[in-house]
């Protein structure tokens, strides 16, 4: 399947067809700091934020890394066309304030299109190492860094873990305006392994948003709370944070849990955004694309 950088609208009732992909099969990750331009910024566009500094997460005590600026603490690694982020703690790197963890953070690029305003998108990938006070999330944002931007609170999480050790439960979610209140923000909960290789796919059309594991539907919102979400245009982000700000008690980390040494990994096989729903989606975990071959990495 040949992919390309095609942002088109969706138009009804035609086929679902592939926009772009990141399929992580270079020797590293591409940044759009990098000569020539790549896919990922290292922290969300605003005005007077550079790229190529690193920065404290707002939302815990991690200290997002800049490859560009720190290259000798830089969380990304790609490897078997697997992409790896890293948190481990902070061992006093200068410039990082308190912050206790280092690890990384990641945008698709909207200056270079990679912001859509509707379709289908997938990620699959796994979480090997689940530990106390860790927060992965793979979600969609408004992609308007403006100060006068429309709707700037928009978010769609396609998969949140909130700390706890077995890495469950994961959550999936809305953020907004006054539409979205009717759905309360979390639209799933669910008790299952995130451990392993899955696929979480995200449909966000007019007039529903799915979310999808291993290809089966496992929660939608449909109504207004949906149609808010129609008229703005979104990035792509995924990141491992530590130790947020409002988890408090027994999902944040300490000195020694998780143990001194261990270091928490979101793996990331491809980010893949089609124009709307495949149709005939494949279930079960492999890759549809490769089905039958092996993982790229081991979890262990």
């Amino acid at each position: 399947m040949a992919w390309a950088h095609v942002h088109t609208e969706l138009r009804a009732a035609a086929p679902a067809r592939p926009l772009w992909s990141d399929e992580f099969s270079g020797s590293s990750l591409s940044l759009a700091t990098d000569p020539g331009g790549g896919s990922w910024l290292t922290r969300g566009p605003g005005p007077g934020r550079s790229p190529t500094e690193g920065y404290r997460d707002y939302a815990g005590s991690s200290w997002n890394v800049s490859p560009v600026q720190d290259p000798a603490d830089d969380p990304f690694s790609v490897s078997r066309s697997v992409l790896t982020i890293t948190a481990r703690r902070n061992p006093g790197v200068p410039g990082t304030g308190e912050a206790a963890w280092l690890s990384g953070y990641l945008v698709s690029d909207a200056s270079r299109g990679l912001a859509w305003r509707s379709g289908y998108i997938e990620w699959r990938v796994a979480l090997p190492d689940p530990v106390r006070g860790m927060f992965p999330a793979l979600w969609l944002h408004n992609a308007d860094a403006s100060p006068t931007a429309t709707k700037a609170q928009a978010e769609i999480d396609a998969l949140e873990i909130f700390g706890d050790r077995s890495g469950q439960p994961w959550i999936t979610a809305l953020h907004g305006g006054a539409a979205v209140a009717p759905t309360g923000y979390r639209t799933g909960t669910y008790h299952d392994d995130t451990a392993h290789w899955h696929r979480y796919g995200l449909l966000w059309i007019p007039t529903k948003i799915a979310w999808y594991k291993d290809g089966s539907l496992r929660s939608e919102v449909t109504g207004a709370a949906a149609h808010w979400f129609s008229s703005v245009a979104m990035d792509v982000r995924m990141d491992l944070v530590m130790d947020p700000n409002w988890f408090g008690g027994a999902n944040r980390s300490t000195a020694t849990d998780p143990a001194p040494g261990v270091v928490p990994r979101l793996l990331v096989d491809y980010v893949r955004v089609w124009s709307g729903l495949p149709a005939h989606l494949p279930k079960g975990p492999t890759d549809p694309l490769h089905a039958g071959g092996p993982d790229q990495v081991p979890l262990a």
